[in-house]
């Protein structure tokens, strides 16, 4: 939990026991009595191998505007070749 400049966030991680997947939820609430404009950044640092080393180089990007979606894979990995990272934005109003 955090608050600053009358914003008050609050940021939930956790991952599946079934899937391979990790969500992150992100809840933010304008205390003051202002209409405010918020962004928000999401930074990942993919390795997709071993190590990020040797794996860096080989890590391909792509979007997909339709999902509102940012992928990536590593094809020349044996291992994780066939493994597709993603990470897709959801975004809701209300109160909480």
């Amino acid at each position: 939990e955090h608050i600053s400049e009358e914003i008050y966030a609050e940021k939930t991680v956790f991952v599946s026991m079934e899937h391979s997947v990790k969500m992150c939820i992100l809840r933010l609430k304008n205390l003051s009595d202002q209409n405010r404009k918020v962004s928000a950044t999401y930074y990942a640092e993919l390795v997709l191998g071993v190590n990020k080393a040797s794996t860096a180089e080989h890590i391909v990007t792509w979007s997909n505007e339709e999902n509102n979606m940012v992928l990536a894979k590593n094809a020349y990995n044996e291992d994780f070749g066939n493994g597709i990272a993603y990470m897709k934005p959801v975004f809701e109003e209300g109160e909480y």
